[in-house]
């Protein structure tokens, strides 16, 4: 038996590209993980 949770088939592409908008916007990558894992509702360890 699986533990994973099916996630939306596009939900793993969007949040990676919210990443790289966040890194953008703040010029700086440090924390935009985990922004971007909150933001959808999935743990930034995902991305």
């Amino acid at each position: 038996m699986s533990s994973r949770r099916q996630r939306p088939a596009g939900l793993r592409e969007r949040a990676v590209a919210m990443v790289f908008e966040l890194r953008a916007e703040s010029g700086s990558a440090r924390g935009t993980l985990a922004r971007a894992g909150e933001r959808p509702g999935m743990n930034p360890e995902l991305l």
